[in-house]
């Protein structure tokens, strides 16, 4: 496809460019389709062929369509050696303004724990504090920090000590090291030393507030190795050592004081979450919350009401959030922390992963046993209703995880203990039981405990488990029988209803079941998610699981049969064909897939070896409506969630290579590997809509309209098309006496069909194709027969070309196709022929500021006979447009440009603006007032949609 369209524009240009015509411009038709559509590309001086990267791209470049942000495109971020390998890392959109990647923070944590940042193409390790020159470095950091009490005092300090470390070019070593060395070689009695010694130590207090001039100090430090050569001091020689030291000293802060992520975190950062404006921070000391928009953080430690643990693990749920710590669960909701214990089913012990489905809606695997969240309590096994007579060992085959003799002895056992006492409601009027209700009561609540009870007795789960629904008629119905008897009624009357809805009126229906979700988990899970399917996915360093609900799935390897005696090395050399490393993987994935304790393997035993990525440790896993993506070892998988297949991702080698962490953000792709962070910018879609007055200064009712809109086929490339309607309002028909007949209406139309991808890294190009209609009159004048309408069709090529450094090289040829006519063919007119060539350079690409230069040429095609006998007239036909574009934080840009028509005598400038809110783009351009310029005080208006 991309070499068709390649071959296409090549000829279409070669043909376009040696085209040979004898009319002049002026006599050229449909000169409609040479307004510049588009307020924004107005306001610039209409020169927009280098630019062409919104919906008008279909006028004026097809090859935008090819280019991003109209197709995808592929960024890469080198890794620095310091940091590799990356721990953990999240992408996040990020407050103000970028293009591309740089619309993203990418946060991480490195392998000594701690976090850094990627933003506005730069690494970054804290916050750069601006106006920091008149401040103390203290005020700054209890200003950052929010630590202002008396009793924070010495945190403040100590947080000052990090900041100064991080900010000063060298250590407070080597300034105590220069004292320490200065001091020894001036005796004692010097008249010098004391001040001296003033002098030294008011440079170390100017370690800590960052007010060290680094080259003096080297100054300082050189003049005193010179000096003291011969074990010696000189007056003169203190005297320059001195002068040094003290002009090392500064009065004033840096400008710019970064203060290190660190400061806000006590201890190792353990695990990163994005939510929404938030980066979610768990360390050995506490929890945080860091807001993008204004830079500052929630700490919760200790003192701040978190239950204390290592948080090793965060799920978030919008405001919310699940904890996993070293001591349990805990849930994080609008400021409070609560925790999860025996009270609400679920052991305090150690999380080893936690996932969110929602607010009332979790899964945690705590000392390796798996418990689910229902908002209310923890339960460690699901409940049905057995019509069909299971058999134990027919559940346990759907539940199996590691397939071993001794986990199916534990599932049966705990099996029983869950199942023993089925609907026993007598147990209720035990002293001891009814003690125990009572304390629940007191404990959770009379609902969550009827809950519970409930629960523990496996009745049947319903939702209407209540003879009565109201709370306050519940309370009622307790305090005048009893919660025991209460809750015997209500139980009663649920099986009651459940039976009849059953159809069975006389006897129980089957048996209520609980099945344990598991009894130990004995792989290392690596990560946990829920899809929209509330399938629960386990990814661990041997594989994939998913448990939809009522059974267990391993993916990513088959069964085999071992076809006689042989040792597991062995037989892991055959089936790799010798090649040692790989048998010696798969010895390892097998040994820790069986957990073996012998490297024999008997015959006919049923082992499980490795068959694809979906077997390999998995890294990270991120869900989305149509699939979840899987990092692993082994490269980047996808699952589609709608026909359950299973395929590699396609591109960059991704499926191959592999990948720590993956996200799908605003319909692009981010990858994480070993050595970079690749980001796959995704294609937006785009409407555009103008409308303009045309010629004010010359009628009141001539307008013109263009409709746009370009759309992004994955795999296939972009394709748009535009309407543009040009009216020349109504006009008075006279006979050749000059005798009025009436009126009619008269207007131009042109239907634009356009399609771009791109063709090499650096290289895109497009072409259009237009069908062109044009009603002048419904007939003609005087003696000419027929009328004054025509179809005719033409050809847009172009490229566009990325030099690097914002540089693009554009170029197109427009309006090419056979000539028009109206009456007959003798009295043809040419279309508007037209090549374009011309630059775009974004001076300015940063977050909050955006510089944009560009400038063309415009040749027009028409009457072009020798171009080498009359060049001096052919460089006056040329146009020259030129203009500028401002951004400010994606909100609001200013334009303004110039247009050159020697030929033509325009030389006129144009202004404009643009306002962007979310998916909205209002665009305004104007031509200022001037007599000699036909499209003087016209205004332009644009609006645009864009689609991610």
């Amino acid at each position: 496809m991309r070499k068709l369209l390649l071959i296409l524009m090549i000829l279409t240009l070669t043909v376009a460019l040696s085209a040979d015509s004898y009319a002049q411009v002026s006599n050229a038709a449909v000169l409609f389709l040479r307004i510049a559509a588009g307020a924004r590309a107005a306001g610039m001086g209409e020169a927009f062929v280098a630019v062409a990267d919104d919906a008008t791209t279909t006028h004026w470049n097809p090859a935008g369509l090819g280019t991003y942000p109209l197709a995808s495109k592929w960024f890469e971020v080198k890794i620095p050696d310091e940091y590799r390998p990356l721990r953990d890392a999240v992408l996040i959109k990020a407050e103000g303004t970028g293009e591309d990647y740089k619309k993203y923070d990418l946060w991480a944590i490195t392998p000594e724990g701690k976090l850094v940042r990627f933003s506005d193409d730069r690494w970054e390790k804290g916050d750069l504090y601006e106006g920091s020159r008149d401040r103390s470095l203290y005020d700054i950091v209890k200003e950052y920090t929010g630590l202002t009490a008396e009793e924070d005092a010495a945190k403040v300090d100590s947080l000052v000590k990090i900041v100064a470390d991080h900010n000063n070019t060298k250590s407070r070593y080597d300034i105590d090291t220069l004292a320490e060395n200065v001091l020894a070689a001036i005796p004692k009695e010097n008249e010098r030393r004391d001040e001296m010694d003033n002098a030294l130590v008011a440079l170390a207090r100017s370690f800590d507030l960052c007010r060290v001039d680094w080259d003096r100090f080297e100054n300082a430090r050189d003049n005193f190795e010179k000096a003291f050569k011969d074990s010696n001091l000189s007056s003169s020689e203190i005297d320059r050592i001195l002068f040094a030291v003290e002009k090392a000293t500064l009065r004033f802060n840096n400008e710019t004081i970064t203060i290190p992520f660190e400061i806000n975190f006590d201890g190792e950062v353990l695990d990163i979450e994005a939510q929404d404006k938030y980066v979610c921070v768990g360390t050995d000391g506490g929890f945080y919350r860091y807001y993008l928009k204004n830079s500052k953080g929630q700490r919760f430690t200790t003192a701040e009401g978190f239950p204390g643990g290592r948080v090793e693990h965060i799920a978030p749920m919008r405001n919310m959030a699940y904890l996993g710590t070293d001591r349990g669960v805990v849930i994080f909701d609008l400021g409070n922390f609560s925790i999860q214990a025996e009270d609400r089913g679920i052991p305090m012990g150690h999380v080893q992963a936690i996932a969110a489905a929602g607010p009332l809606e979790a899964w945690a695997v705590v000392d390796g046993q798996f418990y689910k969240y229902d908002g209310k309590v923890w339960k460690d096994y699901y409940v049905y209703r057995d019509v069909l007579d299971d058999t134990i060992h027919h559940i346990y085959n759907n539940m199996k995880i590691a397939g071993t003799a001794e986990e199916e002895d534990s599932f049966r056992q705990k099996f029983d203990e869950l199942n023993r006492q089925k609907s026993n409601l007598t147990e209720l009027d035990s002293p001891e039981v009814q003690q125990e209700i009572m304390a629940l009561v007191d404990s959770i609540g009379m609902i969550d405990a009827i809950n519970v009870l409930k629960d523990s007795l496996a009745m049947l789960e319903t939702g209407d488990v209540f003879l009565v629904e109201s709370t306050d008629d519940l309370k009622r119905l307790a305090d005048s029988i009893g919660i025991i008897e209460a809750f015997k009624l209500s139980q009663k009357e649920a099986e009651q209803k459940a039976m009849i809805a059953a159809g069975d009126t006389s006897a129980e229906v089957g048996q209520i079941i609980k099945v344990p979700f598991s009894v130990g988990f004995p792989y290392e899970i690596t990560d946990m998610a829920v899809d929209m399917k509330k399938n629960l996915w386990v990814g661990t360093t041997t594989g994939l699981f998913r448990f939809d609900g009522r059974r267990w799935n391993r993916f990513g390897y088959r069964e085999y049969t071992v076809p006689r005696n042989q040792s597991l090395s062995e037989f892991a050399l055959e089936a790799t064909d010798g090649k040692k490393d790989q048998a010696a993987k798969l010895v390892e994935k097998i040994q820790a897939m069986h957990q073996l304790e012998s490297n024999m393997l008997d015959s006919g035993r049923v082992i499980m070896i490795y068959a694809n990525p979906a077997g390999a440790k998995i890294n990270d896993i991120k869900v989305t409506p149509q699939k979840i993506y899987f990092a692993t070892d082994e490269g980047s998988i996808m699952f589609n969630v709608d026909n359950e297949k299973w395929e590699r991702y396609s591109e960059k080698g991704l499926g191959h290579e592999a990948t720590y962490a993956v996200e799908e953000i605003d319909g692009g792709d981010w990858f994480l590997t070993a050595d970079e962070s690749q980001f796959k910018g995704g294609a937006r879609g785009e409407l555009s809509l103008m409308h303009v007055n045309w010629l004010p200064q010359l009628a009141d009712d001539i307008y013109y309209e263009f409709l746009s809109g370009v759309f992004n086929i994955r795999g296939w490339g972009t394709v748009g098309g535009n309407i543009t309607f040009l009216s020349y309002g109504n006009i008075q028909r006279t006979d050749p006496l000059g005798n009025p007949l009436g009126e009619f209406s008269a207007f131009d139309a042109a239907i634009t069909l356009s399609y771009g991808t791109p063709l090499t890294s650096s290289l895109s190009g497009g072409l259009s194709a237009k069908l062109i209609y044009s009603h002048l009159s419904d007939q003609g004048a005087g003696q000419e027969k027929g009328s004054g309408t025509s179809w005719g069709i033409a050809l847009d090529a172009g490229m566009l070309y990325k030099l690097g450094n914002g540089f693009t090289l554009g170029m197109a040829v427009t309006n090419f196709g056979p000539d028009i006519s109206y009456i007959d063919v003798a009295q043809s007119d040419p279309l508007p022929r037209n090549a374009a060539f011309g630059f775009a350079w974004k001076v300015i690409d940063s977050r909050y500021n955006r510089l944009l230069i560009t400038a063309e040429a415009n040749k027009s095609l028409i009457g072009i006979t020798n171009v080498i006998d009359h060049f001096s007239r052919e460089m006056k036909d040329i146009i020259y447009n030129g203009g500028a574009e401002y951004w400010y934080s994606d909100f609001i840009a200013f334009r303004a440009g110039y247009i050159f028509d020697e030929e033509g005598d325009v030389k006129t400038p144009t202004l404009g603006f643009g306002l962007a809110y979310k998916s909205f783009k209002f665009d305004f351009a104007y031509i200022p007032s001037n007599d000699d310029v036909p499209l003087a005080n016209t205004m332009r208006l644009s609006l645009g949609i864009i689609f991610e």
